[in-house]
């Protein structure tokens, strides 16, 4: 089970919880208050109910093998639920590329002298260079 990729899909339904709603989200912060508010009515409630259902002590009544199975299911469902806790919800979110901020600096010249090829000319003949710079 670790280190392995579980579609979210089996999760929600091994749990049985269905996805958060999240239509009208407009921001990031608005996404993460939603899904912790999801995270901790409705899984936490989905979670202890699978538990109750599943837990081996409920079915004491079962063969050896069958609680065996029913601790395997519960410690699934306890490593799914860890998942979902663990998440961060801010990695689902996709990424604007980095814009590159750039401090744009001028000078004149006043003598035409002096040419450059990110200059341009004025009316009076100083060339305005431009030089772009990282911040």
């Amino acid at each position: 089970m670790r280190g392995e990729a579980i579609p979210i899909e089996v999760v929600l339904r091994e749990l049985n919880v269905s996805p958060p709603d999240m239509s009208g989200v407009r921001s990031e912060a608005e996404f993460v208050a939603r899904w912790e508010v999801w995270l901790s009515e409705d899984v936490k409630r989905a979670y202890r109910a699978r538990m109750l259902e599943l837990h081996p002590d409920k079915h004491e009544d079962k063969s050896p093998e069958e609680q065996q199975a029913l601790l395997r299911r519960t410690q699934q469902v306890n490593h799914y639920h860890d998942l979902l806790c663990a998440f961060d919800p801010r990695k689902a979110l996709p990424r604007r590329p980095a814009v590159q901020v750039v401090r744009v600096m001028h000078y004149y010249s006043a003598s035409g002298a002096a040419s450059c090829t990110s200059g341009a000319t004025t009316g009076s003949g100083a060339h305005v260079h431009i030089r772009w710079q990282p911040c």
